[in-house]
């Protein structure tokens, strides 16, 4: 199922909903974890070095642009048209990038709210016609492997650094599925995984296929999955 994610760690504590594999932690998803905590099971870290940042294309010169602090520069505020390109309103990354505005006395900037769709389009229609964009992103997701970007530094460190990512099962999943109980806690992966994954989703809109195709090409990884 697919669900904004306060919906899910509340679905994941009430037991209406099983597992869900995208708990972004220690700052991301900070909050819900711990409304919720008590009620879920952390079934451990499927992989590390997430993170969330803004990013600008890799034809935006880095000696204009290097950092947050950078976009206070007239000359960069002007090309960017006073704007940061977000995602959904609700999202954690959304919450850290309005402090960050605040943080780095951004006066002026608009953070824009959109789906993340709405972020990609505004990235491809930038990249394009080679205008400068600040985008709200995050590692892994397919993007890094279409388009040359890199993150801005964040001095203040407001966004936050590497995150790892938890799966999270019901306090019932494991009377429930005793055997998919011990698989879960041996899923792992890591960045390039994930965003080769979603590079093949993205490019189909067969994410079963994309999923498929990875489990065909990587037996052993299954194996360890499946031991017992």
């Amino acid at each position: 199922m697919y669900a904004d994610l306060g919906i899910e760690f509340q679905g994941i504590a009430r037991g209406d909903v099983d597992l869900m594999l995208g708990a972004w932690l220690p700052v991301t998803h900070a909050a819900y974890y711990a409304r919720f905590k008590n009620d879920m099971d952390d079934i451990g870290v499927i992989y590390t070095g997430a993170k969330i940042g803004w990013a600008v294309p890799d034809y935006v010169p880095e000696s204009e642009v290097s950092s947050i602090p950078d976009l206070n520069k007239p000359e960069v505020k002007s090309k960017l048209n006073s704007s940061i390109q977000g995602i959904e309103p609700g999202a954690g990354e959304m919450e850290a990038s309005e402090k960050a505005l605040k943080e780095y006395n951004l006066a002026g900037y608009n953070l824009i709210r959109a789906s993340e769709a709405g972020m990609l389009s505004a990235v491809a229609r930038a990249y394009d016609s080679k205008n400068w964009i600040v985008a709200t992103v995050w590692s892994p997701h397919w993007l890094w492997q279409k388009y040359k970007m890199r993150y801005l530094k964040d001095p203040k460190g407001v966004l936050g650094g590497a995150e790892e990512i938890h799966g999270f099962a019901s306090k019932q999943f494991t009377q429930k599925y005793p055997r998919a109980n011990v698989s879960v806690r041996h899923f792992k992966l890591n960045l390039a995984d994930v965003e080769s994954i979603e590079l093949d989703g993205n490019a189909t809109n067969d994410w079963n296929a994309a999923a498929k195709k990875f489990v065909d090409t990587h037996p052993d990884k299954v194996q360890a999955w499946l031991a017992q």
